[in-house]
C-alpha cells in the first residue's frame, strides 16, 4: 500500500550527451536529437555522417547504460519514445557512470549518455538541439523541456514530522 507515502521532488538529474575528446576537438560540440536517435537506432554509424564533424572517417562507438537502469530507461523514453525501444546502435553497455566516463575517455570515437557529475575535460558534454531548443551543459539542462532531465524523489511516510522529513 503506497498511498501512505508522500513524494517530494528534491532535485533534478540532468543527463548530458558526451563524446570522446577527439570527436569534440573535431567539431562535435552540438548534436541534433535526430542525430542522437539515428546513432542509437543504428542508422548513423560513422562520425563523417554527423554535422559539424571535420575529422577522418571514424566508426561511432555508441555506449549505453545497463538495460533496466533508470538512466537507460529515461534515455529510451525521452529520446526514443518508449521504455522498451530497440537500440541496435549500442556497441557496449556499462552499469555505472564511472564505467561510462572511463570508456569514453579511453576512446577516440565514442558517444554516451550519463550523469552530469561525471563530465570532465576528457569526457566533454555537448549541447543538444531538441525540437529547436538548444540545451547546453552548465546553462539549461535542468529546464523542464530538456528530454534527459528527470526528477529525483524522496519519500516520507504519512504522518512523518517535519523534523524527521528534513
Amino acid at each position: 500500500d503506497y498511498e501512505k507515502f508522500v513524494n517530494h521532488v528534491v532535485g533534478v538529474d540532468a543527463q548530458p550527451i558526451v563524446v570522446s575528446k577527439s570527436v569534440y576537438d573535431n567539431g562535435v560540440d552540438q548534436l541534433k536529437a535526430e542525430t542522437v536517435r539515428g546513432i542509437y537506432e543504428g542508422e548513423i554509424e560513422n562520425w563523417s555522417e554527423v554535422d559539424g564533424y571535420s575529422g577522418p572517417d571514424k566508426e561511432i562507438q555508441a555506449i549505453g547504460r545497463a538495460v533496466g537502469s533508470g538512466t537507460d530507461t529515461s534515455f529510451r523514453v525521452n529520446m526514443l519514445g518508449d521504455a522498451n525501444a530497440d537500440m541496435p546502435g549500442v556497441d557496449v553497455r556499462k552499469g555505472e557512470n564511472q564505467q561510462v566516463a572511463k570508456a569514453v575517455s579511453n576512446s577516440d570515437n565514442a558517444i554516451a549518455y550519463m550523469a552530469l557529475a561525471f563530465v570532465s575535460e576528457d569526457v566533454p558534454a555537448v549541447a543538444l538541439d531538441f525540437d529547436g531548443t538548444v540545451y547546453e551543459p552548465g546553462k539549461n539542462l535542468a529546464d523542464k523541456g530538456y528530454p534527459l532531465a528527470r526528477d529525483l524523489h524522496c519519500y516520507t511516510y504519512e504522518g512523518t514530522s517535519k523534523k524527521e522529513a528534513a
